[in-house]
């Protein structure tokens, strides 16, 4: 299934995944958002995890949403992107 597919069938679980975990703001960025996704294509989710949220809590939040949709999930805050490309990311994601 291809992520953009997977995203579509999933988007109000994945949003509410997110918001129960304590982030906030799920945005969809990368092939998915352009539709150029493929079948075995990562679906890429960007969050805000608030101050006291680790690794770990985003990761836990990943794992959610990969049993969810099953496919592999690219779950990243803001500050995990790289500085050249992180104004366009952010700029360009679409609220899930």
């Amino acid at each position: 299934m291809r992520p953009s597919e997977a995203f579509a069938q999933h988007r109000d679980v994945i949003r509410q995944i997110v918001l129960e975990s304590g982030m906030t703001n799920p945005r969809l960025f990368g092939s998915a958002l352009h539709g150029d996704d493929i079948e075995g294509s990562d679906l890429d989710l960007l969050i805000d995890a608030p101050r006291g949220k680790s690794l770990f809590d985003v990761v836990r939040v990943q794992l959610a949403i990969e049993d969810c949709v099953g496919i592999d999930v690219h779950l990243l805050t803001p500050g995990d992107l790289p500085p050249k490309y992180r104004d366009a990311v952010v700029h360009e994601a679409e609220p899930v």
